[in-house]
């Protein structure tokens, strides 16, 4: 596991202080940035084989510490496009079309499946389950 140790000095010659700043899914080195809106973020993600990534996390500033991460943590993948458990099939042209089944039994609160169709603009069509219901 990568961890981020942040040092401070009042000046650069030091003395120096340090605390561990984040542990969490392998998000480590890379610098922070600002934007014209002054929010903040920080860092880059090992992600093995691929290497580094640029993976912004939210940052902000506490006693003069920058605290990186929601809780302690990295928010997590939001969408679609950035899901690492997804099986991709080509489509077939010039036309096609496609028919599955899906079953839905064993899926928990907040799983999602379904059907998507990647082109430069995407759809999908899936289940998601919220509360032990499954909504489409």
């Amino acid at each position: 596991m990568r961890t981020v140790v942040i040092h401070r000095a009042d000046k650069i010659t030091g003395t120096y202080e340090g605390r561990m700043a984040l542990q969490d899914l392998g998000v480590a080195q890379g610098g922070m940035i600002d934007t014209q809106d002054g929010r903040w973020f920080a860092l880059f993600r090992d992600f093995g084989a691929v290497g580094r990534i640029p993976y912004l996390v939210p940052m902000e500033w506490k006693d003069g510490w920058p605290v990186i991460g929601i809780d302690g943590k990295v928010p997590t993948d939001s969408d679609f496009l950035t899901a690492r458990n997804t099986l991709t099939q080509r489509t077939i042209g010039p036309v096609c079309s496609s028919e599955i089944a899906m079953e839905t039994d064993g899926m928990k609160d907040g799983d999602r499946a379904g059907l998507c169709l990647l082109q430069q603009n995407y759809s999908l069509i899936g289940v998601k389950t919220i509360d032990r219901a499954k909504y489409i």
